[in-house]
């Protein structure tokens, strides 16, 4: 295990304490107690590391618990909370994209109706039916999708319904979106 790995581990751990489980703050003994098989030594280095890359805002005590510093973290910065945020997104995709490996996954440019501005984005095409495993966009009937076909040519689809698909017996939530040809 590196330390990059404890560092990632340790503020996923501290991530889902705060924002997903909404708690007041994470002390030691949380830490210790989900890291019961990590030397007090491997908490303090993983805690310095994030609480002095700016990652945690929290409060330093000189006292400690069962050899890891004693310490109150309050908040995660907003880039941190993007970190996590962003890899928990990763492993979503990489998920789905091992479920849905039929096809091929290929980059599509994706046209928001009301506001023309386009995104590229990772989408499996199956006949009539576009899978997106980006759930912080919105799809909405009207959209356009646009890909790049093997002969040179763009085949364009309008989003005929957004078929946001709740997750469900471990397949991430995503959208498969009905389509038809331009």
């Amino acid at each position: 295990m590196t330390s990059k790995d404890d560092y990632n581990k340790l503020l996923l751990f501290i991530y889902k304490e705060l924002i997903t489980e909404k708690k007041d703050g994470v002390g030691p003994k949380n830490v210790v107690k989900e890291f019961h098989d990590w030397s007090p030594e491997r908490i303090n280095e993983a805690y310095s590391h994030l609480r002095d890359n700016h990652y945690l805002k929290c409060i330093s005590l000189p006292s400690s618990y069962n050899g890891v510093f004693d310490f109150w973290i309050q908040s995660l910065y907003p880039y941190a909370i993007k970190l996590v945020e962003d890899e928990l997104e990763h492993k979503k995709q990489q998920k789905l994209k091992e479920i849905f490996n039929e096809t091929p996954w290929e980059t599509i440019k994706f046209i928001k109706k009301e506001d023309n501005k386009a995104i590229f984005i990772d989408a499996n095409i199956i006949s009539e039916t576009v899978i997106i495993g980006d759930t912080n966009l919105q799809v909405s009937p009207g959209d356009i999708i646009e890909r790049n076909l093997q002969n040179g040519r763009m085949d364009k689809l309008i989003v005929l319904e957004n078929g946001l698909i709740k997750e469900h017996n471990g397949i991430p939530t995503h959208y498969e979106t009905k389509v038809r040809k331009e």
